[in-house]
């Protein structure tokens, strides 16, 4: 005759003996939860800060296409890298 032997899990066999507890512990977590949640600080308009250069290329005689196209592009493609 062989023995069958159970294995038993002591965290999951403590839970379904004392439901109560475990109703309460579940309560308790989710009440403070809430609790935190309406005691942190909100804002309605986060300053958002971002961050900007400016590239200002005085180059007379030129058109604006042109100094675009020639100088502020590739400063700019190099300024991203």
């Amino acid at each position: 005759m062989t023995k069958k032997t159970i294995k038993t899990f002591g965290l999951s066999n403590a839970s379904v003996n004392n439901r109560t507890t475990v109703m309460l512990v579940t309560l308790i977590i989710v009440l403070s939860g809430i609790a935190s949640y309406n005691s942190m600080p909100k804002e309605a308009f986060p300053e958002i800060v971002m961050p900007q250069i400016m590239i200002n290329v005085p180059y007379p005689g030129n058109s604006p296409s042109d100094i675009e196209k020639l100088i502020t592009r590739p400063i700019e493609k190099e300024l991203n890298t």
